[in-house]
This record gives structure tokens, C-alpha cells and sequence, in this order.
């Protein structure tokens, strides 16, 4: 795979959700699309840094990460009963979206947070971060616990999004999260959101509903679910 980026450069305190703002630094990047797909809203070309080799290694980076999204997801369908390809017609233009997210030290605000509490909007979010604490999970009686940091490695912590909870009937939970960074250091994380094509129409999968159990979501069309969200929650602050 290749990359192709709309997304663009966030400064600190660029973007806000319900009121409360984002003390982080990101640079958003996209999969790359077909030249009829770029003038679709949320598709666009690339804007890189100057910097030398930064794009080619991150790249590299990408390419690799994409290949482990592409790997997981046969090991997630297959637990349900189906075929390891049954997921493959919804991957034929990867809306796969990345983040390289700087996370400065320094004293907050209440309304501030280097990442709001959200879930994640699509199916797998693959998250290499720094060696430093930051990242929360709300577990299911509303209490916030700290995710551990696997020192010294290369960990890259496996979260489902709100697609896949669809998919399987909340069996696999999209788990609201949050980033404070609390430390006298920078904070640094990489996300990877390994997300199926724009267009994909999401429907709780046969193995994971019944007469007792039935769906507990009406269909998810993709594009129009994150459009909705990245219009009506992430409000740029000069608009």
C-alpha cells in the first residue's frame, strides 16, 4: 500500500471536541486513492514535511503496519465462525487513516485533554506509543484505568472501533479512551486506524446474532458515519 494524504498538520489546541480541547500536536495521514476518489470529501492529496527521509521512512513504517492490520483481521473473523476472507470485499480502497501525534508536557486545564475520552470510529486502531504513561481506558462500571507501557519494546496495543462492534454484536466492545499527559516530557503515540473502504455498509455478522440475541445496531454506512463525526465533533477553533 500506498499513501496519499488530505489529512494535514494540527497544532496544539487546533481542534475541540464538545468543549473540550486537544493539547497535542498531530500530522494526519490517509491511504492513498484512485485520482477519481481524491475529490471525495475526506480524500485528497498528501502534504509532507520537508524533512529529509521522513516520508520514505514512514512509508516503510505504514506499509508494514498495513500489513499486520491486513494479517489480524482473518484471526478476528474466523473467531466467529466464517470464512478468514469474509472481510476482504470490504478492504478493495482501505480508508485507512494514521496519526503521528506529539503529546507536550505541562499544565492542563479540566476541559483539557492531549486526546478527549472517544472510541474509535472503524474496525481495528493499531497503536505504537512512547515509553511513557498517558493512555486511559473507561472500563465498564465508568471507573478510568491507566493502560500499562511495555518497556523497552516495540508493543503495538490492538483496539476494535465502533465497526467492529457492530460487526460481532458488541461481543468485541469499541472501549472509550482517553490521553493525559501528566509526565515533564513529551508524550509521543502513533496510531494506525485499519479501517474498511469509504463505502462499506456494516451489518452485524450472522454468527453473531439470533432470535435471542438480535442485532443491536441498524446498518453503519462508513463514509457517512465518519464524515458526521469529523463535521459535528472535531470543530476546527478558527471556523
Amino acid at each position: 500500500m500506498r499513501l496519499c494524504c488530505s489529512a494535514s498538520y494540527r497544532n496544539i489546541g487546533a481542534l475541540q471536541q464538545l468543549f473540550l480541547l486537544f493539547y497535542s500536536e498531530r500530522l494526519y495521514i490517509f491511504e492513498v486513492f484512485s485520482f477519481a476518489l481524491r475529490y471525495r470529501v475526506l480524500h485528497g492529496p498528501n502534504q509532507w514535511p520537508e524533512t529529509p527521509l521522513f516520508r520514505s521512512t514512514m512509508e516503510a513504517y505504514f506499509s508494514e503496519v498495513c500489513l499486520l492490520g491486513q494479517s489480524l483481521l482473518p484471526i478476528f473473523v474466523t473467531s466467529f465462525g466464517l470464512e478468514s476472507n469474509y472481510f476482504k470485499s470490504f478492504q478493495s480502497n482501505p480508508f485507512i487513516i494514521w496519526r503521528i501525534m506529539r503529546y507536550p508536557p505541562g499544565v492542563r486545564t479540566v476541559e483539557q485533554f492531549g486526546t478527549a475520552p472517544h472510541t474509535d470510529f472503524g474496525t481495528l486502531t493499531l497503536l505504537a506509543q512512547d515509553d511513557s504513561d498517558g493512555l486511559q481506558l473507561c472500563l465498564r462500571d465508568g471507573q478510568w484505568i491507566s493502560a500499562s507501557v511495555v518497556k523497552d519494546a516495540f508493543a503495538v496495543n490492538v483496539n476494535v472501533g465502533d465497526l467492529m462492534a457492530c460487526w460481532t454484536n458488541v461481543r468485541f466492545i469499541s472501549t472509550p479512551h482517553q490521553v493525559v499527559n501528566n509526565s515533564d516530557s513529551d508524550r509521543y503515540s502513533i496510531p494506525l486506524f485499519f479501517n474498511p473502504s469509504f463505502d462499506t455498509v456494516a451489518k452485524c455478522l450472522p454468527t453473531c446474532q439470533s432470535e435471542n440475541n438480535p442485532s443491536k445496531y441498524e446498518l453503519i454506512h462508513y463514509g457517512d458515519y465518519l464524515t458526521k463525526i469529523y463535521d459535528g465533533i472535531f470543530v476546527p477553533l478558527d471556523r
